[in-house]
């Protein structure tokens, strides 16, 4: 499969837009009085923030997850994806994550974040129990996406709820 380095395609192309993906810019403006009552502004700004595709896990309130930028990405035609996949990455994080060690990586509520071309935003498939503002919170910030081009989606394909997993492959 191309890389998305590869290609000449929207994604790629809004990603280097100046208003858009890569070259976001956050400023805050800090005022504080000076001496005589003169007001002083001050500005931090955060600049070239650079979305990411990538897979994840929520464990016990913790963001786990494999990032990487676009241009590492997997085109597919439609939409730049992450090289990396559940169960091929889930022995790294066994290794750094004792209390993993038991489990199986499906047991584990997660996710992947996706980067769709037309229309240009990112899509962040998850178990449904992740449909929480403290964890959309956490991936918008891990992964540097744009909150108004992000579309959060449950996707059963990622359940970690039995009887959902009951009806789609039966009894297990």
């Amino acid at each position: 499969m191309p890389r998305a380095a590869d290609t000449a395609d929207t994604c790629g192309k809004v990603a280097r837009s100046p208003n858009l993906f890569r070259t976001m810019t956050l400023a805050i403006l800090l005022r504080f009085t000076g001496p005589f009552g003169k007001p002083i502004v001050v500005t931090v700004t955060q600049a070239n923030r650079e979305p990411k595709v990538g897979i994840f896990w929520v464990f016990r309130g913790r963001l786990l997850s494999a990032r990487g930028k676009l241009d590492d990405g997997v085109d597919s035609g439609h939409s730049i994806d992450s090289p990396k996949d559940h169960v091929g990455y889930w022995p790294e994080l066994q290794r750094r994550y004792p209390e993993l060690r038991t489990m199986e990586y499906e047991e584990v509520p997660r996710g992947r974040v996706v980067c769709v071309k037309e229309p240009s935003r990112f899509c962040v498939y998850m178990d449904k129990r992740l449909h929480t503002p403290r964890v959309k919170r956490l991936i918008l910030q891990a992964f540097e996406l744009p909150g108004p081009k992000t579309k959060f989606l449950v996707d059963p394909h990622y359940t970690t709820d039995p009887e959902e997993l009951n009806r789609l492959f039966g009894d297990l």
